[in-house]
């Protein structure tokens, strides 16, 4: 990753700061502790290879050089904890809706890229993207929240673990073109950006219905694992917090976290 190439397609008004690395041991770790020593809000840590990346559970993220695009984003946000996971949400639908469109330009085919509960961005059933927030609190305030992104760009199958390539995909996969990563980082984050200062503090309703467009197995029946538990219902939708709603044969259960699986 080049540092040029990222900030001469943007703006020179843009508002974000670039600290490029060749190697870090992980893209949220180090933006969280530069956080801690007050880096300003809209700083952007990007890894050309991550030794610790990591996803949800503490569960390891491959960050190969060379092949993806792994990075986190510092934000500010005047919200309340309560409402953090829209961040994430808009997070999601926002590379969706990019990617989407980057696909037709370079192909001519419409593809739809679709979300799964609560941070995974999914093609052709496969995962693409994983999104992890990190958020800091004081009281009842969100004092900063580190958003990181691991995008799988130019893997082809045989560069995925054997345990994760029935899961797994990329924009090469998907494509069948190579992908200049330098252009998706600053393509996605002005998307973001944009819908980030249209959307919050007071349209946090709007990243819902954005969210549920292209939320997928809504009014199936699924399965959710927490650690050892499992709970089975039908995804009847998402409160106003971003948690998912489960019906059970007519009881509702409110699920903050968890592994979504489809059953059938």
């Amino acid at each position: 990753m080049k540092e040029d190439l990222i900030t001469a397609r943007l703006d020179k008004k843009h508002p974000f700061t670039f600290e490029v690395f060749e190697k870090l041991d992980s893209t949220n770790s180090w933006l969280h502790r530069s956080a801690k020593k007050g880096a300003v809000e809209w700083t952007v840590a990007v890894a050309e290879e991550q030794t610790a990346g990591r996803g949800r559970y503490q569960r390891r993220w491959e960050s190969k050089p060379g092949l993806g695009l792994w990075f986190s984003v510092l934000l500010k946000p005047s919200i309340v904890p309560v409402r953090v996971n829209l961040i994430n949400f808009l997070c999601a639908f926002s590379l969706a809706t990019y990617l989407e469109k980057e696909i037709e330009k370079r192909t001519s085919e419409k593809r739809s890229i679709h979300l799964k509960w609560p941070n995974d961005v999914i093609i052709n059933s496969k995962k693409v993207c994983g999104i992890l927030l990190q958020a800091d609190c004081l009281a009842d305030k969100v004092d900063f929240i580190v958003l990181g992104v691991g995008l799988n760009c130019n893997h082809n199958l045989t560069d995925f673990g054997e345990e994760i390539q029935k899961k797994a995909t990329s924009l090469r996969i998907e494509t069948g073109v190579e992908w200049e990563r330098e252009q998706l980082l600053t393509g996605f984050l002005i998307n973001f950006y944009q819908n980030y200062v249209k959307y919050l503090p007071e349209n946090l309703r709007q990243i819902l219905r954005l969210y549920s467009q292209k939320i997928l197995n809504l009014g199936r029946k699924i399965t959710v694992s927490q650690n050892a538990n499992v709970f089975e219902g039908v995804f009847e939708g998402l409160t106003d917090e971003g948690y998912l709603i489960l019906n059970q044969k007519g009881n509702r259960k409110i699920i903050s976290t968890g592994e979504v699986s489809l059953i059938g």
